[in-house]
This record gives C-alpha cells, sequence and structure tokens, in this order.
C-alpha cells in the first residue's frame, strides 16, 4: 500500500495529522494490473499515464506522487464527464481534451486536494454541497499547505519542467452544488449520485446501475483508508457514519461487477465492500487492536487495506 495520508494540517488538534508516508513505497511501481491495461499515447505531457480500464472509461494515473491518485474520464455516446480532476501538478484539461471532444461535465468525489487540483481549468465543477467543501472552493489550497507534498520521498518521477515547487498552490473554484439522486445521463451511462459520507461529509460516488459499476472516490479502495479527519482544512470523518456507509454499499456488493478506485488500482472486485464493512463494524467494537504510529493516529491493518482513526 503505497498511499498514506495527506498532508500535514496547520492545527494542532492531531485529527488532522498525517499517517507516515510509507518507505520504499516507489518499489510497488509499476503496478502490475497497469501491465495488462491498454495504455493511451496523449501527446505533449509526461506527468499522467492514461489507460483504457472498461469501454469508454479512461484512468487518468499520476503515478509519480506517492498518492498515486486516479482520476477517470467516462465517455458516453453525447456526453463525457470527469470524475475528479488530479493534484495540479500538470494540467489535466489538455489531457481530457485529447480524449473526447463531447460536452463535459466534471464532477468531484470530495473536496482534498489530491482530487480538486485542476477544478480551476473547468467553468464549473460538481461536488456535494457541504460547508467545508464551499469554503476550500471559494478558499483554494494554499503553497503552505501543498508544501510537504512535493519532497523528494514522495516522488518516483522528475516534476514537469513547467511546474514551479515553490509556487504549488490549487486556485479557487466555481463548484454547482449537487444532490443525491441526480443522473448524470451521459448517452448509454447513467451516472447516479450517491451520497457516502464517512472520509468527509461531502464524498460522493457515481453509479451506473445497468453496467453495474460503482466509482467509490476515496471511501473505498485497497489500501489505507482514513477515517481520522476532524477540521475545516480536511472536513470530518465519522466513524460511525462511515460504518453506517460501508453497510449500505456492502449490501450492493451482488449486484456490481467492479469498482473503480480512485487510488493505486483503477479497478477493485466488489466482493471487498462486506470485508471493509466487517472491518469498520469490529473497529467500533474494539475486537481488533491497532498500533499508533509516529503521528499518533491508530492504523488497523487488514489483508489488503487499513483504517486510520485518531485516538479517542
Amino acid at each position: 500500500m503505497s498511499r498514506s495520508d495527506k498532508p500535514t494540517d496547520l492545527t494542532p488538534s492531531g485529527r488532522c495529522t498525517n499517517a507516515v508516508q510509507p518507505d520504499r513505497w516507489q518499489d510497488a511501481l509499476p503496478r502490475p494490473i497497469y501491465q495488462l491495461l491498454p495504455k493511451v499515447p496523449v501527446p505533449d505531457q509526461e506527468w499522467y499515464d492514461v489507460y483504457q480500464v472498461l469501454p469508454g472509461v479512461y484512468a487518468i494515473y499520476e503515478p509519480g506522487h506517492f498518492q498515486e491518485v486516479i482520476s477517470f474520464l467516462i465517455v458516453g455516446e453525447t456526453g463525457a464527464l470527469l470524475w475528479d480532476t488530479g493534484m495540479g501538478i500538470a494540467p489535466i484539461r489538455p489531457v481530457v481534451s485529447a480524449l473526447t471532444a463531447l460536452p463535459l461535465t466534471v464532477v468531484n468525489s470530495h473536496c482534498h486536494f489530491d482530487h480538486v487540483g485542476g477544478n480551476w481549468e473547468f467553468p464549473q465543477v460538481y461536488a456535494y454541497p457541504d460547508p467545508v467543501a464551499a469554503n476550500r472552493a471559494m478558499a483554494g489550497y494554499p503553497a503552505t499547505m501543498l508544501a510537504p507534498m512535493l519532497g523528494p520521498e514522495s516522488l518516483s518521477k522528475p516534476l514537469p519542467d513547467h511546474f514551479d515547487p515553490e509556487g504549488y498552490r490549487i486556485r479557487p473554484w466555481r463548484m454547482t452544488p449537487l444532490q443525491p439522486g441526480l443522473c448524470f445521463d451521459l448517452g448509454g451511462w447513467r451516472l447516479h449520485v450517491l451520497h457516502t459520507p464517512g472520509h468527509t461529509d461531502d464524498s460522493i460516488m457515481l453509479w451506473d446501475r445497468e453496467r453495474q459499476i460503482l466509482f467509490t472516490g476515496d471511501t473505498v479502495y485497497p489500501a489505507a483508508l482514513y477515517a481520522h479527519y476532524g477540521c475545516d482544512a480536511y472536513g470530518y470523518s465519522r466513524m460511525n457514519v462511515y460504518t453506517h456507509t460501508m453497510n449500505r454499499l456492502s449490501e450492493m456488493a451482488p449486484f456490481l461487477k467492479v469498482l473503480c478506485c480512485s487510488h493505486n488500482l483503477p479497478l477493485v472486485a466488489p466482493g471487498i465492500l462486506p470485508r471493509i464493512r466487517d472491518a469498520f463494524l469490529a473497529v467500533q467494537k474494539g475486537t481488533v487492536h491497532g498500533l499508533v504510529d509516529s503521528e499518533g493516529l491508530l492504523r488497523f491493518d487488514f489483508e489488503d487495506f487499513a483504517i486510520i482513526t485518531s485516538q479517542k
């Protein structure tokens, strides 16, 4: 699991501080799954690796940074949807334009920096109407919050030539509120919005019922799941809410073919959903024990994922 956590918050509460970035995370690269997927060449850029992971679905992957964040472009017959906009280290709009000329809708899974870095490149971005997300859209992310993310230990390849590390910030963007139940019809794709709080209050997923595909954002993926936030900088994680969300999602597992996850691996079997639900229940009931990391957070390790919480 190469991904650890978000950059250290400036507040002293301890509830928004990072888990420790794993040593030698680069050793997991290249991840074997990407050798099995068709790679799509995109001219005039070197930061993103683009793969066609499903018919009509492109993973726009950033393996050069330990976050290994993945934005997804879903292309239908009449429109396209960009699910998150990455870290903002390199422009993402030219990549999208190279893949489709269809009318584009942009949607955020939640407002953390590694998912909103290119939001400012688009005239509007749909997101769940949470106060933390709305405030972040108005403020962006300043260089003081992002500077810790650019140390050499966080990178697996050089930063783009045009990129100025000292000036790395995320500009404000125009956020358009959406509501659960909204459906984005792309022609052949009908993506329903599900509110899935727990990691943050504004976390959402997109679900194509007919295709049985779920785009999970940061609520689910096979690595460290963060349930420790508690500040205005990164929002609020709520263990009981996260557990309730996972209980709902686990009931969907028999009716899903694949999960499109936003970190590390783009395609994950839906059988992970009930296992994550059971893990959250075990953490809440105190039947498993976590280890305290150097930031004072509790880490509970399971077979192919972990849960990070604050100490209570």
